[in-house]
């Protein structure tokens, strides 16, 4: 399409049989980071939605989707002649957020119209990013607590699909709350910088608050299955929605812009005054303070058969370094800073070491095989 040549499509219909209680299959797109090997099929997922509300969930399906334009045959999406999905992974129990009434379940201040949750389905976008070698799904959507009364909260996954397959579990996920607060958040949408830091922004309202649009987040140092960075507000709601339809901000989408891989650009609805269908917008931007890749690291390669990488940067004031490796083969790395070894980690590809100083600094750095003198080319981190 792009060369101006003509456009071929492959499609598949999937069964009943093969969907189950899923609709609104969500497929992965690519933002940030490297881009997914040759030949990878792409990645889809979706949650089910059953006949009646109360049900509580254990699983992401996931369809893997092989398009072959050269011999179209040879495309397949599943698994067999009805397309089941290739796997199915097992995720912390959650609740679609709709009851036997329907969707329209979020409360707003002043009015007894209610809001549609879409809590059904995956929400859009499903972020595919690729890591110094590690290949994950980022996913988002919204779910009921305390059924049937609420309030909603926004679950998020990170799986690990690295070797084009997908986890038996996610490598992490959160319901998130904000500890408790009350307020229905919904609608989420999910993105991730060039580093690793993801955000999510969505909706939320109450009985005695105007719906309104926040985002929170965690940097991809922080603790696993929290969004450490915590919550801001983008727009704060000063009116509600009287229309019977209940719609708000099923268009909204937060993304990356491409020009720096690091600033987070979110659109969602919003509500100056009161009113019914009157579908107000507002774009917001914003960005981690430690995203930036400065200060930039000085790598001096030697000859070795680890390659390491590494990155510093400051969380209020104190250094940290992200180091990212390849080529290891023990199941422990050692990791030294300045000839002394600080960590022996499991051999995942990645480690953060904190040095704690606040000042100008320099740190030397490799990774070994665990026990060996098997080790990685030395990195240099100035700050």
């Amino acid at each position: 399409m792009l060369t101006g040549g003509a456009a071929h499509t492959i499609a598949f219909n999937i069964t009943p049989a093969g969907l189950g209680d899923s609709y609104s299959l969500v497929p992965a797109g690519f933002r940030t980071g490297t881009p997914p090997p040759a030949g990878r099929d792409e990645f889809l997922i979706s949650v089910d939605s059953p006949a009646t509300g109360g049900v509580t969930l254990t699983q992401v399906h996931g369809w893997k989707f092989h398009v072959d334009f050269g011999t179209p045959a040879n495309s397949t999406l599943g698994l067999g002649v009805n397309h089941t999905p290739n796997a199915n992974v097992t995720v912390a129990g959650f609740i679609d957020a709709f009851t036997s009434t329907g969707t329209l379940l979020v409360p707003q201040n002043g009015t007894a119209q209610k809001l549609d949750t879409l809590g059904d389905k995956i929400m859009t976008p499903l972020v595919y990013q690729n890591r110094s070698g590690t290949e994950s799904l980022w996913a988002s959507q919204t779910v009921i607590l305390n059924y049937p009364n609420g309030p909603t909260a926004i679950r998020w996954y990170q799986m690990n699909v690295t070797g084009g397959n997908f986890p038996g579990t996610p490598a992490q996920q959160q319901s998130w709350t904000n500890g408790n607060d009350g307020l229905w958040r919904w609608m989420p949408s999910i993105a991730v910088d060039q580093n690793g830091n993801m955000a999510i922004a969505y909706s939320t309202s109450s009985a005695t608050q105007e719906p309104s649009v926040r985002y929170a987040g965690r940097l991809a140092s922080d603790p696993l299955n929290d969004l450490g960075q915590g919550e801001a507000v983008m727009t704060a709601g000063a009116g509600h929605q009287t229309h019977s339809s209940g719609r708000w901000g099923d268009y909204s989408m937060l993304t990356i812009d491409p020009a720096d891989n690091l600033s987070f650009w979110h659109t969602n609805e919003y509500y100056p005054v009161t009113a019914s269908a009157s579908w107000f917008t507002r774009i917001g931007k914003f960005q981690f303070p430690t995203a930036s890749p400065t200060p930039t690291p000085t790598t001096t390669p030697t000859p070795g058969q680890i390659r390491l990488n590494a990155r510093g940067y400051k969380v209020h004031g104190q250094q940290a370094v992200d180091l990212s490796w390849t080529g290891a083969t023990s199941s422990n790395v050692d990791v030294y800073r300045d000839g002394v070894v600080v960590a022996t980690t499991p051999n995942d590809g990645f480690y953060t070491d904190s040095p704690g100083g606040r000042g100008h600094a320099s740190y030397t750095y490799k990774v070994c095989n665990a026990g060996t003198q098997t080790c990685s080319n030395q990195v240099t981190v100035t700050f």
